[in-house]
């Protein structure tokens, strides 16, 4: 048996320590990573960036690294003390871990201290009482040492007198933190098998407890009591610690970004709140996290010394419990009090108080305990059953089980006004809202609005990261529902699809902290662009296409942005202004628009997409030019009587491949998004 445990506990030494450097390395990251760099801003633009805080991340990377040393120099001390003594222990015979710190530092302050013949005669007066003021100090710091070795062993060895009092307490902290990590992953839709694994481990190390007692019976030893109840809390507590972690980790390091991802809402939200959980954002977690590790540092440490024990740990441990309650005048159960106790004012309890104290914790950490899981078993029941949608326009893609949520859960809403029978006013729109939980809500989309207003309440959409609006005739958007950093901070993608009756960008498109970094309009009416666009949306923006609009020209504020990766396919430009538009060395997308030139002044832009145009003639500067340069131009006349695929002009390579089709030139893949809209 103590063999198994000893493997027990070094397998989990190392757990911890590759989990727990593991996690340093994410929190590190966090902490050093640059807020405008490009993977950052794909986030961003995703809706699935999650703000992390600098000194959480670096106060969780720090601590994350003390411990997986903690954990390693505990590994390293087995190997060593195995090797010296032939067998498998965790530690040297007289303890290990916090106890011999304790111990060392005990000896070494005693070492150091002035005895009476070292204080010379001669010194007398001022030095005579400094050398006893130095003596003073050093005592008070001595007894503190013993003291804390002393209570150390008594409350958190499992041979220790008051060993009940000292796993009650650890107990409780576990349990709490543990709620607390269920709590959270309540709200995580990724995979309802994580919310329910959670929920399951947490019940097991509820009730494991009382069922290890029960097992075993109260005819085992009180040893064998402690040492089940002290594996089966320390198994419970490494899942928690170490799967749950990891298993979260792993599926965001291995979510594959693709170009599909970009316009899957439901995918994203869910790699979003689970980012959500993985990342430490409150100061309230950071306390719960470590508080769970240094727990589990304590049972370990416990553990280990009396493994490490050369003689039989059973003949050391009597179990309070074990004892029948002593009469008030019966002798003590327990050894007397040192003789300097007995000088204290307050009169130490009595073997029959200290019995029915122990006896008492013992069971109302129990009954915390079977509490707490009937709580969550009866929460999780319920979150758990389906909750039909309060109206027939309101569909959820990505319906949430939060605990002691009591409107409707969803994370990627859609409202329909169609199938609401509404035309979209803001009074009917306020209504359906009325009965969503609006917290939860991670992507939005308004649909099928024959008069659409977008009411003030959309600003109280805080968690929103995707907003869209398909297929809608738009009536009112005023600053009074304007998108804004302040009240969306988390906002990344914005579309607005098949939206007419909206010549121009709309008052509530227009604040200066508009915060959607990847903005689509695609297939509308909308004829200008402000020329101070520069002013009102971020600067470097990640995607920005204006498609199948009735865009004529390009305003100086579309040319002064310079996002990542922009389009102006299917629009109706007959000229392109004589400046770089967009990045230098990235894609120039306008095709299918009535252009019949390209610029005289020189741009860097590679490939420029002139598909379905009236280009003719390929600019005497391009071939000259000493960047090579990608012209696609099937269905345009500059490739009128051009037999092969590719020709090579100078630098210039001119492809004629035909599209496809006129929608495989957009960069929003509108057949597709038309097909998951469709009534």
């Amino acid at each position: 048996m103590a063999t198994l445990c000893s493997v027990v506990v070094l397998v989990l030494h190392m757990g911890y320590a590759g989990s727990y450097g593991y996690e340093a390395r994410q929190y590190y990251f966090q902490a050093f990573a640059s807020g405008a760099d490009v993977q950052n801003l794909v986030h961003k633009a995703l809706g699935i960036a999650v703000h992390a805080d600098y000194d959480l991340s670096l106060t969780l990377g720090v601590t994350g690294s003390l411990l997986t040393l903690w954990h390693i120099i505990s590994v390293v001390r087995a190997l060593v003390a195995s090797v010296r003594n032939r067998r498998l222990m965790l530690d040297s015979p007289d303890g290990g871990g916090l106890t011999t710190i304790t111990k060392r530092m005990t000896k070494r302050m005693t070492k150091r201290m002035p005895s009476k013949r070292d204080v010379r005669p001669s010194c007398s007066g001022r030095c005579g009482r400094a050398v006893r003021s130095v003596r003073t100090a050093v005592q008070s710091l001595r007894t503190g040492f013993v003291r804390i070795r002393s209570t150390w062993r008594e409350y958190f060895t499992i041979d220790g007198k008051h060993y009940e009092l000292g796993a009650g307490v650890r107990e409780v902290i576990e349990i709490t933190t543990q709620l607390h990590v269920v709590y959270r992953i309540s709200g995580v839709a990724i995979s309802r098998r994580l919310n329910q694994l959670a929920a399951i481990v947490f019940l097991l190390n509820c009730f494991s407890t009382p069922l290890v007692h029960l097992v075993l019976g109260r005819k085992a030893h009180a040893y064998t009591r402690r040492l089940g109840r002290h594996v089966v809390g320390m198994l419970f507590t490494a899942v928690v610690n170490i799967a749950m972690p990891n298993a979260m980790w792993h599926y965001i390091n291995g979510a594959s970004i693709v170009p599909a991802f970009w316009f899957d809402q439901l995918a994203a939200t869910q790699l979003r709140l689970l980012l959500e959980q993985a990342l430490i954002n409150s100061w309230l977690r950071v306390v719960s996290t470590r508080a769970a590790a240094v727990m589990a540092i304590f049972a370990l440490e416990g553990l280990k010394r009396r493994l490490s024990a050369s003689n039989d740990p059973t003949k050391n441990v009597v179990a309070v419990s074990d004892i029948t309650c002593p009469d008030k005048t019966t002798a003590p159960v327990e050894d007397q009090e040192p003789k300097a106790a007995a000088t204290s004012t307050e009169p130490s309890p009595t073997p029959r108080t200290r019995w029915l104290l122990v006896l008492c914790s013992m069971r109302l950490v129990d009954a915390f305990a079977v509490a707490m899981g009937l709580a969550v078993f009866i929460l999780q029941v319920l979150s758990g059953i389906s909750r039909p949608s309060p109206s027939p326009g309101l569909i959820c893609d990505l319906p949430l089980r939060p605990w002691g949520v009591f409107k409707w859960p969803c994370g990627v809403l859609e409202l329909n006004c169609y199938r609401a029978g509404i035309t979209g006013q803001a009074s009917e729109i306020d209504a359906l809202f009325d009965k969503v939980h609006i917290p939860g809500v991670s992507a939005l989309r308004l649909t099928h609005c024959s008069a659409l207003e977008i009411p003030p309440r959309l600003q109280t959409f805080s968690n929103l990261a995707m907003f869209e609006v398909y297929n809608a005739s738009l009536v009112r958007w005023e600053t009074d529902a304007a998108v804004l950093q302040e009240s969306h901070p988390h906002l990344g993608t914005f579309w607005l699809i098949r939206v007419y009756n909206m010549t121009q960008l709309p008052p509530g498109l227009l604040e200066p902290t508009f915060p959607a970094i990847n903005l689509h309009v695609c297939e509308s009416d909308l004829t200008t662009l402000p020329d101070n666009l520069e002013q009102k949306w971020p600067y470097h923006m990640v995607k920005l296409a204006i498609e199948r609009t009735a865009l004529s020209s390009v305003s100086q504020g579309f040319v002064k942005l310079h996002p990542l990766k922009f389009s102006l396919a299917g629009n109706q430009l007959t000229s392109l202004p004589s400046a770089q538009l967009g990045i230098a060395h990235m894609a120039l997308p306008v095709a299918d628009n009535p252009l019949s030139e390209l610029p005289d002044s020189g741009f860097v832009n590679s490939p420029v997409d002139v598909r379905w145009t009236q280009v003719a003639t390929i600019p005497e500067w391009m071939t000259k030019s000493a960047t090579k340069v990608k012209l696609l131009a099937g269905g345009a006349p500059l490739c009128d009587g051009i037999s092969t695929t590719e020709t090579q002009i100078g630098l210039v390579t001119l492809v004629c491949t035909l599209p496809a089709s006129k929608d495989s030139v957009l960069v929003f893949p509108l057949a597709m998004v038309d097909g998951q809209r469709a009534l």
